[in-house]
């Protein structure tokens, strides 16, 4: 990461810090007087000893991924229980939730291999395996088929036709160049105007796992994979309009390995390029492996620790991220920037020892990806429950 990155990410966290401080001595209250030693206390331990780049690592290199419910999930939190123990925060412990929330199956990716075979060669087929799919009976072998249909009548005309073949589920998309920075900085006239705008649409074409006509999580996806598999096709493949080997990658929790199908993501170049060579009536035959293992009751939860306060402890300033990733990627910006910096915050304020009238807590929330669960759970474990 670059020096740029890491003093951003650090502004970030001490950012964080001064706003919770603030919050838990009520600085600039009428009566009170602003603290700049502690302040400059904040400051310093931030900027000069700062362990945020250290905990990203930690988060995003060793510790992950964390799909709900996988054994990453809880090695990760129990590394960052002890982390939080060994800096002195009061009441850190793995909070399980009291619904499961449909998470009966632990699940993990323990091998992928998909390559383009043929008599004239092979090429590899970067991708990843929908989460809570099952894998492939050992290397199997089989040609390839384009099947858009979505209704019985359309499916109806595959009928015989699909057994041992993978199946690529959606037209070859088009993939949108990239003439502009895909990250920029607004001016402040921009931001002025974008408030008074409705919100932007996805950039690229780009929509969630699951959403449109046959798409991989809705209810036609499941009356097709119910066709695929009787048919006795080996699996699905699907991809995203992204380009440059970007692909988007989802799961459903409560699927039934016995009543599903293996089920891929890879990148549009590879995909695209197999749906061009099928519309020439060109034969394409992959081949792979998928070794996936399911984990049943696994355990689902949060993390939670503070630094009480003092006369108001019984109020409390609230810090968090969610702690959960996908499977396809380590989850740097998605959330482990986020848990880090709200774990630093929390260790620069110990680190100070600046005295806190409101108790600050932080919780780390797990499920997010699925529905913002995690956080749904502290919320009705400790204040009131509502309806989803």
């Amino acid at each position: 990461m670059t020096l740029k990155k890491k003093v951003l990410v650090a502004g970030m966290t001490l950012t964080i810090a001064v706003v919770a401080v603030a919050a838990a001595v009520s600085l600039g209250a009428a009566g009170e007087s602003i603290n700049y030693t502690d302040l400059a206390k904040i400051k310093a331990e931030g900027m000069q000893r700062s362990q945020v780049m250290e905990l990203c690592s930690w988060l995003s290199d060793v510790y992950a991924p964390r799909l709900t419910g996988s054994p990453m999930a809880q090695k990760g939190a129990d590394w960052t229980v002890a982390k939080m123990k060994e800096w002195g925060l009061a009441n850190v412990k793995i909070e399980p939730w009291v619904n499961r929330n449909g998470f009966d199956r632990g699940w993990t990716n323990d091998k992928f291999y998909m390559a383009f075979a043929s008599a004239d060669g092979k090429f590899p087929i970067p991708g990843t395996p929908t989460a809570w799919t099952p894998g492939t009976n050992g290397l199997v072998t089989g040609g390839v088929v384009l099947v858009t249909a979505a209704t019985e009548e359309e499916l109806a005309a595959f009928k015989g036709k699909l057994r041992g073949k993978w199946i690529l589920t959606q037209a070859a998309p088009d993939v949108a160049a990239y003439w502009d920075p895909i990250a920029k900085r607004y001016t402040t006239e921009q931001l002025d105007t974008m408030e008074l705008q409705t919100p932007p649409q996805p950039e690229f074409g780009i929509t969630p796992p699951g959403a449109g006509r046959g798409g991989p999580g809705g209810a036609p996806a499941a009356a097709r994979t119910a066709f695929f598999l009787a048919e006795g096709a080996l699996g699905t493949i699907a991809t995203a309009p992204r380009g440059h080997g970007i692909y988007t990658i989802g799961g459903n929790r409560a699927a039934d390995p016995a009543t599903t199908l293996p089920a891929v993501a890879i990148a549009a170049e590879q995909y695209n390029r197999i749906a061009r060579m099928l519309a020439r009536n060109v034969a394409v035959t992959i081949e792979a492996e998928i070794k996936n293992t399911f984990y049943p009751n696994p355990a689902v939860f949060n993390i939670v620790g503070e630094l009480p306060g003092t006369d108001k402890a019984d109020e409390i300033v609230m810090l968090g991220g969610h702690f959960d990733t996908w499977h396809a990627a380590t989850g740097a910006t998605d959330d482990n920037v986020g848990v880090a910096a709200m774990m630093e915050a929390m260790r620069i304020l110990k680190a100070t020892g600046v005295k806190l009238r409101r108790t600050v807590r932080i919780g780390l929330w797990e499920g997010e990806e699925q529905g913002l669960l995690g956080s749904r759970e502290y919320v009705a474990a400790h204040f009131a429950s509502r309806q989803a």
